[in-house]
């Protein structure tokens, strides 16, 4: 089985790349540039996602009237 881990965290990305995972998903779109140096040392795919919302201190904050329609 293929294991993927989904994280903002280059210590989170380490540990789960050192237990067998095999791809890292950033849905910060890397916030902290960190997590691409982790993955690339590993050898490992990086999926950068966008977020619907601004990432502020790790965490996602609502764009007001992303999903709202007239």
């Amino acid at each position: 089985a293929l294991v993927s881990i989904d994280t903002t965290s280059p210590s989170v990305a380490r540990f789960a790349l050192d237990a067998g995972a095999v791809l890292v998903n950033d849905v910060s779109c890397l916030l902290d540039p960190e997590l691409a140096r982790v993955a690339h040392e590993a050898g490992a795919p990086l999926v950068q996602m966008h977020s619907r919302g601004l990432m502020v201190e790790g965490s996602p904050r609502p764009m007001t009237g992303f999903s709202e329609y007239p």
